[in-house]
């Protein structure tokens, strides 16, 4: 089913490898916090329908990536923050500091991943999952750092 619906909706024609689609996902489809798991298990079945799709539009020169956004400093997470988790002012700033890399991604590095990844400038692939995230991405709750940890 799915490969044969990408096979209907591709281009007819050779696109001699000038067709970059990203597609925007999340982390959160190889590792997520347990309360996330609703939210997790739809954006884990994206990256198999992906690999399908990729496979059927590979023959048609369409370059296809993945992009697993992770935590996210956005208007949207702090509305979910706020209304969902009790969160306060300057919650970014108290979470980014238990980060491993002391904060969360921003809009703009996203963006940026994005349109480099679609650019002449990238190599080209198709199929590549790439995770773009301030954490690592493994399975379960995100390591926590301990107060001595956290610098100051």
């Amino acid at each position: 089913m799915q490969a044969r619906l990408c096979t209907v909706t591709s281009p007819r024609y050779p696109l001699q490898g000038l067709v970059e689609i990203i597609v925007i996902g999340s982390v959160a489809a190889c590792r997520a916090q347990s309360l996330l798991a609703p939210y997790a298990m739809p954006k884990g079945a994206l990256v198999p329908f992906m690999k399908s799709v990729v496979y059927a539009t590979s023959p048609d020169r369409i370059g296809i990536t993945p992009l697993m956004i992770g935590r996210m400093d956005a208007p949207s997470g702090d509305a979910t923050q706020r209304r969902f988790h009790d969160a306060r002012d300057g919650w970014v700033h108290l979470t980014e500091a238990e980060m491993p890399f002391g904060r969360l991604l921003k809009i703009d590095e996203s963006a940026t991943a994005g349109a480099f990844l679609a650019s002449e400038g990238s190599a080209k692939r198709t199929g590549a999952i790439i995770d773009f995230d301030r954490g690592v991405v493994g399975a379960g709750d995100a390591p926590q750092l301990t107060d001595n940890e956290i610098p100051r």
